[in-house]
């Protein structure tokens, strides 16, 4: 699907993506999340199955594979609970 999302961020402003880049953003988040520190020896030891309820970040809650599945409408509800970012269809 080629539908547009737009992301109002308060800092930059509107951006538009499609699906599969709001999927990756949140993939991202989940990485962030799951790796608070941000160390590459860290980093490797994630996998696709690693989650972590207790997180505030929402995206964290969910494998990879998971997110790369979502609909339109759950990665949009998925990406605006996790941030100051608010995506829109």
């Amino acid at each position: 699907m080629k539908n547009k999302i737009n992301i109002w961020n308060p800092t930059t402003g509107n951006k538009v993506v499609t699906l599969d880049e709001l999927r990756e953003l949140i993939c991202k988040r989940r990485l962030f999340a799951l790796n608070p520190l941000n160390k590459n020896s860290v980093k490797k030891l994630i996998s696709v199955m690693t989650t972590n309820k207790e997180l505030q970040q929402i995206s964290a809650h969910y494998k990879s594979f998971e997110i790369r599945t979502f609909d339109h409408k759950k990665a949009v509800e998925v990406f605006n609970l996790g941030g100051c970012q608010i995506a829109s269809l």
